[in-house]
């Protein structure tokens, strides 16, 4: 009876015939108690494979010449259905349904008024794909044609969703009246303030559903909706959003839970700063053939505190045509940028075939765009992390033609132009002028020079063509030279900075493609280079290169995570707290335009170049040189990773600085891939002359480096003035003996010299050697000071930092281990959790005294030491 009518009042007659009905008066009175003992012997019996069921089912059926009644509690401790597809846990539904017999009309358009039903539904754990609801309510109350309806669910604090109201079935037509809808995600809230009323007609000559009062306010946006939707007519509906915060949905788009933490409208960080006044899309006609409009105001943008101007934006959509007219116009009107005309277009709500497709493709094109005074930082502070780009856009360019084949005509310039290039972190002028040629569009002159040399300047020229309105084949070459780099900039992502004066060669470099598949090739020359490569950071500990996989919880028992993680890009990963990385996960981000880009270069060396690298700062290693060769670079990784091929000579005079500097000579750089980390081999000499007996003495100190950059190995030995390399197990000690205190260890010497002749060259190579490299990351100096002459007076000072302590060891033990002498620096206030200054220190010292000739002791004190910094 029910099943009739619901056909006849949402008139589904061709999809839920009515069937004849015969109402049986006889009493019937049945109870039944259901309990599942073996859910899977349920699952096997019923054919339900994919379905688990653990639960209890109890209610009772009756029937008498007043109606029939039933009840059903369903009691549902464990239910899933493939797995994760659908789980409930831990529910309790109740069904109620009385049919009146004696109330019972046949109504055409059908009739509730004898129905009485009722369902109550409740779960603590709701499970839909990816998302767990941790409370969900719902009732529904069928009574005198009146069906009531409520809704609540929510997911930790993060989802709250509320919705209460009532649908009227006691006329044609079928009302919909919202009381109550609140919905939140995070610290967003959507709610109404007045009822939201819609209805169905499904009588009328056209079935429509009418939206009569539909308002909802939000913390960063008010959306209302109007109008009639027709499924068989003509529908004509609006939607219209006002006083959008556009900080709060770049914030919600790319950091959803972000917004949680900034629950007022001004207190998200963004640099792009405005609200979206009004934003109203228009909907007329049907599916097939619809009108379509949207109209767009905004406030003054804003960019880190700078102006940058507002839009205003037309655009219509009915036949097969796009109508436009945006006009983006700079702060204080100082400048504007207007689009109008027409443009082919295929139905958006339809997949067009081929005929529709080549019709949009041969239908006539009329767009024009006109600049005047056109500040294009509005480009550049629109888009999130897009270069900082300025300059005065001026000209007019038409588009006519269709759009297969358009015909431009016109011209632009761009003056006064300046960007900043992210790359090696420098500011580049730049001017342009552009024409037009059928559909391409012809760069005379892009010249663009360093920020502080204009009279040299790389120049682009070429074209680009448009047919079908797309940027699909690019043909640009260059000419010229600049300054790629200056030395202003010490902030780069080559990993180096310092000076460098390049230029195109032969081939010149040239830009052919389109911008799914663009191939930058050519030859770049070196004319003059100065560079400076600083310490590898990554020699430090790397916080983020462990194996552990990170999931967030959902609840504070610790029992339950988040299917999903928040994703941040790889770029700002280095500006997360690293206590709270476990948060996040790299996200797989969508390509760019940069992805699709393939360089293929080949670096030729006019000239030999002067380069300086920090091996090691802590140890103060460093490689000075010139170098020369040709170098080829490419990206041709999946990640589009620059890469270095080839070999690069250690000439002219240069050195490797290890205590002492080392003259180099035989040596290269292999570049097999990372510029950062290129694969070593140096061989470097130092020269020690000393007096013995009256005669000059003269020994190499013979310093082999192979390995990488990031993974030196570093050999010494030692050679005298006729080429013999000596050998031996103790060559190495012999040798840091003369780096160090310029001869060999003295025999008998109570420190050193034992180390030298009874423990190996092993041990000392690692006390001196070795062991500074290893734990570098704790060592901030290391001095030797040796005056000559008697090697017992050599004292070795030694300074590390353990978190804000500050230890200094050292002194006179080469010729006696016992003259260790050792301080220690702390801050007051951290040891004693006290309020005073960070300057003010405890020391606790050892110190060697040598009182009287005979006598030596150790002077074990400590004290208070205000540190003045400057």
């Amino acid at each position: 009876m029910i099943q009739n009518e619901i056909t006849k009042k949402f008139n589904l007659d061709t999809l839920l015939p009515v069937q004849p009905v015969n109402i049986v008066s006889s009493d019937m009175n049945f109870t039944y108690d259901l309990k599942t003992k073996d859910p899977e012997a349920v699952s096997k019996m019923f054919f339900l494979s994919d379905m688990y069921l653990d639960g209890e089912l109890r209610g009772t059926i009756k029937n008498s010449a007043t109606g029939f009644e039933g009840y059903t509690k369903v009691q549902l401790d464990n239910f899933s259905y493939k797995d994760t597809v659908f789980v409930i846990k831990n529910s309790v539904s109740e069904f109620r349904h009385f049919n009146s017999y004696p109330n019972y009309k046949f109504e055409p358009k059908g009739d509730f008024g004898s129905f009485t039903s009722s369902i109550n539904f409740y779960t603590d754990t709701l499970r839909l794909g990816t998302r767990i609801y941790d409370s969900v309510r719902t009732s529904l109350v069928l009574n005198n044609s009146n069906q009531l309806f409520s809704l609540s669910a929510e997911q930790d604090s993060l989802i709250k969703i509320a919705m209460n109201g009532k649908i009227d079935l006691s006329r044609d037509s079928v009302s919909l009246l919202i009381d109550t809808l609140y919905a939140a995600y995070s610290k967003i809230n959507l709610f109404n303030t007045e009822h939201i009323s819609l209805s169905y007609h499904p009588y009328s000559g056209s079935q429509h559903i009418n939206i009569n009062r539909f308002e909802l306010d939000g913390d960063y946006a008010n959306l209302s909706l109007g109008g009639t939707y027709s499924f068989t007519d003509s529908s004509d509906v609006y939607a219209e959003a006002t006083n959008i915060n556009i900080p709060a949905l770049i914030e919600l788009i790319n950091n959803p839970d972000g917004t949680k933490k900034r629950p007022r409208r001004d207190d998200f960080e963004s640099l792009f700063k405005g609200n979206i006044r009004r934003l109203l899309l228009t909907f007329k006609g049907s599916l097939s053939d619809p009108k379509l409009g949207v109209e767009m105001n905004t406030s003054l943008l804003r960019y880190d505190n700078n102006r940058v101007g507002r839009v205003d934006a037309f655009i219509d959509y009915y036949n097969n045509n796009l109508s436009t007219d945006i006009l983006m116009t700079n702060a204080q009107g100082q400048g504007k940028l207007r689009l109008t005309g027409n443009v082919p277009f295929n139905n958006p709500f339809k997949t067009p075939d081929s005929a529709t497709y080549v019709n949009v493709l041969t239908s006539p094109l009329d767009l024009n765009l006109k600049a005047s005074n056109f500040q294009i930082n509005f480009f550049s502070k629109a888009i999130p992390n897009f270069t900082d780009l300025r300059g005065f856009l001026d000209g007019e360019i038409s588009a006519k033609g269709t759009v297969a084949d358009p015909v431009l005509t016109g011209n632009a310039n761009i003056t006064k132009g300046r960007l900043f290039f992210t790359w090696n972190g420098l500011y580049y002028r730049f001017e342009t002028s552009l024409k037009t040629d059928k559909s391409d569009l012809v760069v005379e002159r892009f010249r663009i020079y360093n920020d502080r040399d204009n009279t040299r300047h790389i120049d682009v020229f070429g074209k680009i063509n448009f047919a079908g309105l797309s940027v699909n084949d690019i043909d640009l070459t260059t000419s010229g030279d600049m300054y790629f780099l200056d030395g202003s900039s010490i902030q780069n992502r080559f990993g180096f900075y310092g000076e460098m004066l390049g230029g195109i060669g032969d081939p010149p470099i040239r830009i052919k493609g389109n911008l799914r598949n663009l191939l930058v090739s050519g030859q770049l020359r070196i004319k003059n280079a100065k560079l400076f490569f600083p310490a590898i950071s990554s020699l430090a500990y790397d916080i983020y290169s462990d194996d552990f996989t990170y999931r967030i919880l959902t609840d504070s028992a610790g029992y339950r995570f988040l299917d999903t993680s928040i994703t941040i890009s790889e770029d700002d990963i280095g500006n997360l707290d690293p206590f709270l990385r476990y948060n996040y996960i790299l996200e797989k981000r969508e390509p760019t335009v940069a992805d699709y880009i393939t360089y293929d270069l080949d670096i030729v060396m006019e000239r030999n170049i002067n380069v300086n690298v920090n091996m090691n700062s802590l140890t103060r290693e460093e490689l000075n040189g010139e170098f020369m060769g040709n170098l080829k670079l490419d990206n041709r990784t999946p990640d589009r990773r620059f890469q270095l091929f080839g070999r690069l000579y250690i000439v002219g005079d240069s050195y490797y600085r290890f205590y002492k500097n080392f003259s180099i000579r035989d040596s290269y750089l292999d570049f097999n891939g990372d510029y950062n980390n290129p694969a070593l081999t140096i061989k470097a000499e130092y020269k020690n002359i000393r007096t013995v007996d009256d005669k000059q003495e003269i020994m190499y100190v013979v310093l082999d480096i192979t390995g990488t950059r990031y993974q030196p190995k570093l050999t010494l030995s030692l050679k005298d003035d006729n080429d013999n390399i000596q050998t031996g197990p103790d060559i190495e000690t012999k040798a840091i003996s003369y780096l160090l205190f310029g001869g060999p260890i003295p025999v008998g010497t109570t420190a050193l010299g034992s180390l030298g002749n009874n423990v190996t060259s092993g041990f000392a190579s690692s006390l001196l050697y070795e062991a500074l490299r290893n734990i570098a990351p704790f060592i901030v100096n290391t001095e030797v000071i040796y005056t000559g002459g008697n090697i017992s007076n050599t004292d070795i000072k030694i300074t590390s930092a353990f978190g804000d302590a500050v230890v200094k060891f050292g002194g006179k033990i080469l010729s006696n281990i016992n003259n260790l002498e050792v301080s220690l620096e702390y801050p007051l206030n951290k040891m004693l959790n006290m309020d005073v200054s960070n300057n003010l220190m405890i020391q606790i010292s050892r110190t060697y005294e040598n009182l009287f000739i005979e006598d030596q002791g150790f002077d074990t004190r400590a004290g208070l030491t205000y540190k003045i910094k400057y």
